[in-house]
């Protein structure tokens, strides 16, 4: 699922991309075998988590949709269904998509943010061991750390962080997405249509 995400959108894979074997790495996480003991005690899967997610967010109102009627629900339906014929047509489909992602980010992070919401494990739990190892870092001497994880774990950190006594002073943005056109990407109608032609003409 990662991996067809990275290719969707066209951006690095984590694992293909960083030197984990760099000297300042640090492992400040839970061990394969712990993460999955704890995850088999508690019934928690990365697909449930998300599943009930999803479900969660089915389930929630639009903003403003709350006491309109038939006429309003449906017409949003319908702008829903032309953004994702827009996504799967245009031949800037990358682009196209990481607009419809960023057009919703804030209802992904809040969604994201339910992982550690109730404790799970692949959050709440990995950050308690990221706040041990931090710990025995400071008190080590280091005074340049960096916490190297997800954005789903960052509001529970946020939250570790200021009962340890630090307080954020400065916001720093990086580009992550870039959203020029690629007016060579075949569209996924195009992709489609071409493996068809491909599958006949191998039969």
């Amino acid at each position: 699922m990662q991996r067809f995400l990275k290719d969707a959108l066209n951006l690095d894979f984590q694992l293909d991309a960083i030197d984990y074997t760099a000297k300042n790495f640090v492992h400040a996480d839970m061990d394969a075998e712990t993460f999955r003991k704890m995850q088999e005690e508690r019934g928690e899967t990365f697909e449930m988590l998300l599943l009930k997610e999803v479900f969660k967010a089915m389930r929630a109102a639009p903003e403003g949709a709350q006491g309109q009627g038939d006429g309003q629900a449906q017409a949003d339906a319908e702008q829903s269904l032309r953004e994702l014929i827009r996504v799967f047509t245009r031949p800037d489909r990358e682009r196209q998509i990481k607009l419809l992602i960023a057009r919703h980010m804030v209802d992904i992070e809040s969604g994201a943010a339910g992982f550690g919401g109730e404790g799970s494990v692949i959050v709440t739990e990995r950050n308690k061991a990221a706040m041990n190892v931090l710990s025995d870092t400071i008190a080590q001497g280091k005074k340049k750390i960096s916490l190297f994880y997800g954005a789903a774990h960052m509001p529970d950190f946020a939250k570790r962080l200021e009962g340890m006594g630090f307080k954020p002073v400065a916001t720093e943005w990086r580009m992550a997405w870039d959203l020029k056109i690629r007016d060579d990407q075949p569209s996924a109608i195009e992709d489609f249509l071409i493996e068809g032609l491909k599958a006949l003409s191998e039969e």
